[in-house]
């Protein structure tokens, strides 16, 4: 997972572009040689022709360290324009080498190598610049609470979580606009699995930018690792009073929730309302068992009847529910339907067995009964056979 590799902006690069022109209009420390030459080739920079103004300030004059390492972190701008991030680096290596540049230059030039470093993912390198360009006792508040996050995202990627979250700690100490350190702190407690830690910054992040949705599931994920499935319910719940939509996956986890909770009715209605657009015969035969649990048997009845019309697989369990319920002519029609496997075939014999023997049709019940009986001999069957055979005699 790359978090916050890339941090600096274009804005940064095109800041150390007017620093390089308005101190090439006072350049006193150029050679006039080479103030002409760097003159030409921004000039074809600002016309967007790379590759000549690169050739023209590779052959610009060089007679002085200063005027070298001025050229070469002119030249670092123009390679990473062109896209050449590699020769970019190079360039303004050498130009920090031979350390003749102003201190504000310096500054900006060692910036910007350590912010093409952290995009190139060569993080070793850009946190030594970043901690480098700390010891400058001149920056501002925001250039030192942006190198403390980007330091931290080096870190963070180099797995030193500690060094990242000491890193972290001193930007949030500074920020007025915590909510990229934030999200950078929850993502390192998140590899160190430390889920209260993780569960009380992902508040901080909600409380600064509720309508997120993605901080919401982390949260709830967070629960989940803590085994907290009513803080998981209500984090849910919550989560849609700021207005956050839930996908048809998310409902279903909302309702599995809300039972898992011990209120299958708030279960039901959660699903019954994704089944009124999306209704399928798994969330209707789901819906059925919720408004069961919740002692609403004709809802339950009515849910578990269109399952079975979406999906025959379900027709056994509703002939279940109809003998359950007491009604059994009913379920003598449904049980007709069945299409049992080889494991339910004496089980709907014996549903049968009950359906007629409850509306009166002792005789039809015993033949079932038999049939339960050559399928799966077992005790139970043979008392019921007893037992019908004995009414009949009666």
């Amino acid at each position: 997972m790359r978090v916050f590799s890339v941090f600096f902006h274009f804005s940064l690069i095109y800041m150390l572009f007017m620093s390089v022109f308005c101190q090439t209009a006072n350049a006193a420390n150029l050679s006039q040689g080479t103030a002409a030459t760097l003159q030409r080739a921004l000039k074809l920079q600002k016309e967007e022709k790379f590759e000549v103004a690169v050739m023209v300030i590779s052959n610009a004059p060089t007679p002085t360290e200063y005027d070298k390492a001025y050229i070469q972190q002119v030249l670092g701008v123009f390679y990473w324009q062109k896209g050449d991030v590699k020769k970019a680096q190079e360039a303004l290596k050498r130009a920090l080498g031979y350390g003749v540049l102003e201190n504000a230059l310096h500054f900006s030039v060692e910036r910007m190598l350590a912010d093409i470093l952290l995009t190139d993912q060569r993080y070793n390198e850009a946190v030594f610049h970043y901690l480098r360009l700390l010891e400058n006792r001149n920056m501002s508040l925001s250039e030192e609470t942006g190198i403390w996050l980007r330091i931290a995202s080096g870190y963070f990627h180099l797995k030193e979580y500690t060094k990242a979250m000491m890193a972290v700690g001193q930007h949030l100490a500074l920020t007025d606009s915590p909510l990229q350190g934030l999200s950078l702190k929850v993502a390192i407690e998140q590899k160190r699995k430390a889920w209260k830690s993780v569960i009380h910054t992902l508040k901080q992040i909600i409380s600064l930018e509720p309508s997120k949705k993605t901080w919401w599931i982390q949260l709830i994920s967070a629960y989940q690792q803590n085994k907290d499935s009513r803080s998981m319910l209500e984090t849910l719940v919550v989560s849609q009073r700021f207005g956050i939509s839930l996908s048809k996956s998310e409902k279903m986890f909302l309702a599995h929730l809300y039972a898992k909770e011990g209120v299958p009715e708030k279960a039901a209605t959660v699903l019954s309302e994704l089944n009124k657009t999306h209704p399928t015969a798994l969330r209707l035969r789901q819906e059925s068992q919720y408004w069961l649990d919740a002692k609403e048997w004709d809802k339950a009845l009515i849910k578990l009847e269109k399952s079975a019309a979406l999906n025959p697989i379900y027709t056994w369990s509703l002939a279940q529910l109809q003998l359950q319920l007491g009604f059994y002519d009913d379920a003598l029609k449904t049980l007709a339907t069945v299409k049992p496997n080889q494991k339910e075939k004496a089980d709907v014999e014996m549903g049968f067995v009950m359906a007629y023997e409850k509306t009166g049709n002792v005789e039809l019940a015993l033949l079932h009964a038999r049939n339960a009986l050559k399928i799966a001999p077992t005790a139970q069957t043979k008392n019921w056979i007893k037992y019908l055979e004995q009414k009949i005699v009666k």
